[in-house]
């Protein structure tokens, strides 16, 4: 996609959910389409720099799990390939053997654990991001409504 029709799909999508934050704000029966407009139109902006600032702190938080994963994965094929060197040792004996098959096991296991955690992880920060937006959607409304208010009522 090129700059200019990322800037397209960008205001589209600014309009829509402006459009979709006015609806919103007038079902509440209280506010007229004018300061919802208005309301509408700043709630748009402030979401948008709060989408932002998640933005940055979610690849922050991605980059540092992703290296952290490396790292892990990275020991763990380091053990991995040493205990296939000592496999093919044939002074072993069966008890050694069965020895590094079974930490071999292990290492499989904890990959896999590792691998849980991390999902776990990534779910958990769009959880939060979820619940970000909302709090931040409430606290707007109520801000604004009150501004409004305030502003109605000195006319």
């Amino acid at each position: 996609m090129s700059g200019q029709d990322e800037k397209k799909q960008s205001e589209v999508e600014t309009l829509i959910q402006q459009e979709g934050l006015v609806k919103f704000l007038q079902s509440t029966g209280a506010i007229s389409k004018e300061v919802a407009l208005k309301m509408g139109s700043e709630l748009v902006k402030l979401l948008s720099r709060g989408t932002k600032a998640f933005q940055v702190l979610h690849k922050d938080a991605t980059d540092a799990n992703s290296q952290n994963q490396n790292r892990y994965a990275d020991h763990e094929d380091f053990l991995a390939r040493v205990y296939e060197e000592q496999l093919r040792l044939e002074t072993l004996s069966s008890e050694e053997r069965a020895s590094i098959i079974e930490n071999l096991e292990d290492g499989a296991k904890r990959v896999f654990q590792k691998d849980s955690e991390n999902k776990a992880f990534t779910q958990n920060l769009f959880k939060l991001a979820a619940t970000g937006v909302i709090a931040a959607l409430a606290v707007a409304v109520v801000v604004l409504s009150l501004k409004s208010s305030h502003e109605n009522g000195k006319k």
